[in-house]
Order: structure tokens, then C-alpha cells, then sequence
């Protein structure tokens, strides 16, 4: 999935979370980073920005929210939810 606009990518991120059954993705930063959502409601999507769960494979104590502005989102990638690891830088 991609597109072109921070409207339109708004609109697919807000798409996936309604999804039923849940899907989990994965969401490519311009930076290269990326985000994997396992959960509906692990995150939040705005107009401008939204809030992506960071997992922490060894201590889900230490799992944060950081929040990405939704221009900088280059890619969604659906995922299998056996492959998925929390953030990758």
C-alpha cells in the first residue's frame, strides 16, 4: 500500500484499524525505520500524525509510543503476525 498525499495516508492507516479481522502491518518511516502494529488499538492516527507502538522484544515493560508525522510515512506493509519484532531501525 502507499500513496501520495498525508490525507490519503491518513485514510488507509484509519482503513487498517477498522479492518475486521485485524491485520497486523508495518509502517516505513522516510528515515528508514520502521514500526510493526500488532493491534488495533495499539495505535492512534490523526490528521497530521499518529502514535506507533515500539516494542521491546526482551521487556515488554520497556514498549513506548512515539509519535510520526504521517508525511514521513512512506510505505504500509501488511504482515504475517509470526514475522513480526516491534521496531527496527
Amino acid at each position: 500500500m502507499s500513496s501520495t498525499t498525508p490525507a490519503t495516508m491518513a485514510d488507509e492507516l484509519r482503513q487498517l484499524r477498522r479492518r475486521q479481522p485485524f491485520q497486523p502491518f508495518r509502517v516505513h518511516i522516510n528515515n528508514g525505520e520502521t514500526y510493526d502494529v500488532l493491534d488495533s488499538l495499539e495505535f492512534l492516527v490523526g490528521d497530521v500524525a499518529l502514535v506507533l507502538p515500539v516494542h521491546d522484544p526482551h521487556d515488554s515493560d520497556k514498549d513506548y509510543p512515539v509519535c510520526v508525522e504521517v508525511d514521513q510515512v512512506v510505505r504500509i506493509e501488511l504482515i504475517e503476525p509470526s514475522s513480526t519484532n516491534g521496531c527496527s531501525p
